[in-house]
């Protein structure tokens, strides 16, 4: 479930590190969109234009941001988010 940018902005507030604007919650979109298929498929490796990857952390921490981020508990665990995208080559969640 994708949140809106209202609550992106509650995000921002509440998470150091991520920067608020319209420009970085499209970025954040595709990212959290990403991160949600690798939490369904229970997966450590996952595939992003056409190269393998494998995630920077213990899935329980994925597991835990992308969980919390759905809930509305915006906490210190999106950070893992910023790690994604940095693979990815997104640096400005």
């Amino acid at each position: 479930m994708m949140i809106d940018y209202n609550k992106y902005l509650i995000l921002s507030d509440k998470v150091a590190g991520f920067a608020g604007d319209y420009a970085a919650y499209q970025n954040f979109r595709e990212v959290f969109e990403q991160c949600e298929l690798i939490y369904k498929k229970k997966n450590t490796t996952y595939e992003y234009n056409n190269q393998i990857f494998e995630i920077p952390f213990d899935f329980a921490d994925l597991e835990n941001a992308v969980e919390s981020i759905n809930d509305g508990i915006f906490n210190s665990s999106a950070v893992c988010l910023k790690r994604i995208g940095h693979q990815f080559g997104i640096r400005r969640l």
